[in-house]
């Protein structure tokens, strides 16, 4: 009589995995899942400073730090095992809960902060985000979906691009979906933002859902630092996506602006087709949103070139120098000929219809 066969048992890490399943997790999805990466936010335009200020996410926005991969891999595998927001990763117990959180980056637990979205008003929202309009994509039975991303503003893309970054991680930025642009109409209307809460359950969300990705690589690397867990300097490192900037901000915004000053349907709230002096007139409103925006960019640095020039002149008088023999900064532009009304609908007839000719 042939021998029975018994099943082989696989053997478990007990200073990496709390189970043999989560030892099963790590092996069959995870060991080469890449995580989203995070990014900082470093923005001086519009009110996105006075944003950061007002809600106090100045450590909240600053650049992440590298991310060990390993230890970002085996905190998934475990943490669907957790217990209200423990986990032990390699022998040292790891708080991952909202209050964990919070406390990591110096903000306030929000007690019922997700009442509010709710009730949001859809037209509202839109009117804010994507003054221009939008077109949805829906279901079939009408139900918001998500919108084109060069439809927003461009404060509105700027947190959009943060949102994504790091509160609902994403590498799919160029459309918005109706979640990310709910959070995006609450940070620019001074709703309350419990962020602890939001990055808590999406880490449950990653640990629970294969097809996704491993969220918040940096910021769970630092807890697990935090608590002491051992780490060695020859794993895997993921460093942070360049910090949002200016100058990002402003590459994104030129990229979008050519899309829709060369889009056949430029985007409208309605279905019927648009005239000719619809398309002119989205075409000079876009115009328009990039003489506001480098405004803006000379005011900021008329002022930066103020501010170093009474530097100067302080260091000089500290120094006893004679202030009258350093040369001037050159003068900067008045920032209002930057914010000059795009050509009338005639002028650019008439050029449109020479470049044809």
């Amino acid at each position: 009589m042939a021998p029975k066969r018994t099943r082989k048992s696989t053997q478990v890490d007990s200073q990496k995995f709390v189970s043999a399943k989560a030892s099963e997790r790590y092996i069959n999805s995870l060991c080469n899942k890449i995580p989203i990466s995070e990014r900082g936010l470093d923005i001086l335009e519009y009110s996105s400073k006075s944003i950061i200020n007002s809600r106090k996410w100045q450590h909240f926005c600053e650049q992440p730090s590298a991310a060990i991969i390993p230890l970002v891999r085996e905190f998934y595998a475990n943490a669907r095992e957790h217990t209200h927001g423990r986990i032990r990763i390699r022998g040292k117990e790891v708080r991952f809960d909202k209050d964990a959180i919070n406390a990591y980056f110096s903000l306030p637990s929000i007690e019922d902060f997700d009442t509010y979205y709710k009730s949001v008003d859809i037209n509202e929202m839109v009117q804010l985000l994507c003054p221009y309009g939008t077109i949805w994509k829906t279901t079939s039975k009408g139900v918001p979906i998500s919108f084109p991303t060069k439809d927003m503003s461009p404060e509105s893309r700027i947190w959009h691009y943060f949102i994504s970054a790091r509160i609902l991680p994403t590498t799919h930025t160029s459309n918005v979906n109706l979640e990310r642009a709910v959070l995006n109409y609450a940070i620019r209307t001074d709703k309350p933002i419990d962020v602890g809460s939001i990055l808590y359950n999406n880490i449950l969300y990653s640990a629970r859902t294969v097809s996704v990705g491993l969220y918040y690589p940096s910021l769970i690397t630092d807890l697990c630092c935090q608590a002491g867990v051992p780490t060695d300097a020859r794993e895997e490192l993921q460093h942070p996506t360049a910090t949002l900037t200016s100058n990002t901000i402003v590459k994104q915004l030129k990229k979008s602006s050519t899309n829709v000053a060369s889009s056949s349907r430029p985007p409208s709230t309605s279905s019927r087709p648009l005239t000719r002096t619809d398309r002119l007139a989205r075409i000079e409103r876009s115009i328009q949103e990039h003489h506001e925006w480098a405004a803006r960019q000379a005011q900021y640095q008329l002022e930066c070139n103020k501010a170093l020039e009474q530097i100067m002149k302080m260091c000089a008088s500290h120094a006893g120098m004679d202030v009258t023999q350093f040369p001037t900064l050159p003068t900067c532009p008045d920032p209002l000929l930057f914010a000059q009304q795009p050509p009338s609908e005639d002028n650019v007839g008439d050029n449109t219809a020479s470049n044809h000719a």
